[in-house]
């Protein structure tokens, strides 16, 4: 029997009324099962995804099972995953995907690359430019990111206000530099203006971290790492990328490649 509006929202209000007897189920997956099709509107395809986060938020982990094709799914993961304002994965992506590439990667001995980026100047931007055209300016830059990786793999994923994390699996740090530089290249090729940085445009400082199949290093050690290799960029002058062993020099229209040379702070 097809699922009608009305039962579907009995439905969606047993899920809402029952959520918080579900304790018992905390660090386990359950099945939800959803009979969505054609018939069940918008309004209640989100109130049936708000539930499965309300689910995912107390640690419960949801997998629904429907007949009616993946657009709860999709919607539900875009809920849960995916920074509304950038378009880019969120926390609650890296929570869940960040774990299972470290334990891949101790498994198989292969690197793990994580690139911290930042927005040079962005609250001068802000101030200067105001909100909107910040959030625009968060927008592009995530865009052009994000189309600029090449591999299905490579993650782009906001950690902070104007600071995002590049996922790179199976990535050494020559590789790692490699797309790196691309992406401030391309980033500053937008060239979107900002009086306020010495640059004249929108320009980006990445730190570069790699996580070795060493269980003593810790993904929090390489991610802290990477954020000291992005403080040291930014007070390199900014508009660079500081590696373990290298660091690139800042961007320019004429750029095509640079030559790496030994980091001072090494």
């Amino acid at each position: 029997m097809p699922l009608t509006r009305d039962s579907a929202m009995n439905t969606a209000n047993v899920l809402s009324e029952a959520l918080p007897y579900l304790q018992r189920f905390v660090g386990k997956t359950i099945v939800v099962k959803y009979g969505g099709n054609a018939m069940i509107d918008e309004e209640l395809k989100n109130s049936f995804a708000r539930d499965m986060v309300k689910l995912k938020l107390v640690g419960i982990n949801p997998i629904v099972v429907h007949g009616g094709g993946p657009q709860i799914g999709d919607l539900l993961e875009k809920l849960i995953y995916v920074d509304k304002l950038t378009g880019a994965y969120n926390r609650h992506y890296l929570d869940d995907y960040l774990p299972r590439l470290v334990k891949d990667g101790l498994r198989t001995s292969i690197p793990l690359a994580l690139v911290i980026f930042d927005i040079d100047h962005f609250k001068l931007f802000n101030d200067m430019y105001g909100h909107l055209d910040g959030d625009s300016c968060l927008w592009k830059v995530s865009k052009t990111i994000n189309e600029a990786l090449l591999r299905p793999m490579d993650k782009l994923v906001r950690i902070g206000g104007e600071e995002f994390l590049v996922i790179l699996p199976n990535t050494d740090v020559e590789g790692a530099t490699a797309v790196t530089e691309r992406l401030l290249k391309t980033v500053y090729d937008l060239n979107i203006p900002h009086s306020a940085s010495g640059y004249g445009r929108i320009t980006l400082s990445a730190g570069l971290a790699i996580k070795h199949d060493d269980a003593s290093k810790t993904i929090d050690h390489v991610m802290l790492e990477a954020d000291k290799n992005l403080y040291a960029a930014k007070t390199s002058g900014r508009n660079q990328l500081k590696a373990p062993s290298v660091v690139i020099k800042s961007v320019s229209e004429n750029h095509h490649a640079h030559v790496p040379i030994k980091s001072q702070s090494e």
